[in-house]
């Protein structure tokens, strides 16, 4: 069945999407408010991930965009004709991968996708292998969370913790780190980078085989935001 396809003049099967501006991506997990409104202030596109719109509906914002086999979302009817709406039906992917499977975007800033359902969460590493080319950051809980870039510099202040989780066996240099990660093999199921945390302000890694998944406090988004050379969004935890 073709959710609302019969009907609705609004919905869409494009496959593509371009973007020029970055995404704030929303998901129908848990969303902190404040994230979401304090984002209005920075130019960006709005987009929700199937019932992540009625996330944002029930903050009073109007998405720009919506995504997904809409099986989650509770009313179409209810966003204004400027809303896109594309649906894509494939069953094998989460909405998040289908989200960026259609949008072609600079950035994307993503929340909702993780909340209280742990394999949810398992959709991340699996966005940071398979998306290489693009840079996304999640804000789920207490965590930013992004893919370390293979030569990495952040301004972080001592004693924040800072852990580096490998998605593939992985070996790096660092400094500033209160636990080195100089002769070390990261990898699943042996030993791996949780609950670091900076001894000493810059900290730098360098990986030199592998795939680092960075996880930092929320507060310090702007500090990772400029790390990966990003301007997006930046007075949102001011």
């Amino acid at each position: 069945m073709q959710p609302y396809l019969d009907d609705a003049a609004q919905v869409s099967t494009e496959t593509s999407c371009q973007i020029s501006k970055p995404v704030l991506l929303v998901g129908n997990g848990r969303v902190d408010p404040d994230l979401i409104r304090a984002a209005r202030s920075c130019e960006h596109t709005l987009v929700a991930a199937d019932g992540g719109a009625d996330r944002l509906l029930a903050l009073g914002m109007v998405p720009d965009l919506i995504v997904g086999d809409l099986d989650s979302l509770r009313d179409r009817g209810a966003f204004p004709s400027t809303t896109r709406i594309l649906y894509d039906p494939d069953q094998d992917s989460s909405d998040l991968q289908k989200c960026l499977r259609v949008i072609d975007a600079p950035f994307f800033l993503c929340t909702g996708f993780v909340g209280s359902r742990y394999d949810h969460g398992l959709s991340l590493p699996h966005v940071f292998l398979a998306e290489t080319e693009r840079t996304f950051v999640f804000v789920e809980g207490d965590d930013v969370i992004f893919r370390v870039p293979d030569r990495w510099l952040c301004e972080l202040p001592p004693a924040t913790r800072l852990s580096l989780y490998p998605l593939r066996p992985t070996r790096a240099t660092s400094t500033g780190l209160l636990y080195p990660l100089d002769d070390l093999l990261l990898e699943v199921g042996t030993r791996i980078g949780t609950s670091n945390s900076v001894a000493e302000s810059p900290v730098s890694v360098t990986i030199d085989e592998g795939v680092l998944m960075g996880m930092a406090p929320r507060e310090r988004y702007a500090a990772v935001a400029r790390s990966l050379s990003l301007t997006c969004f930046l007075s949102i935890f001011g």
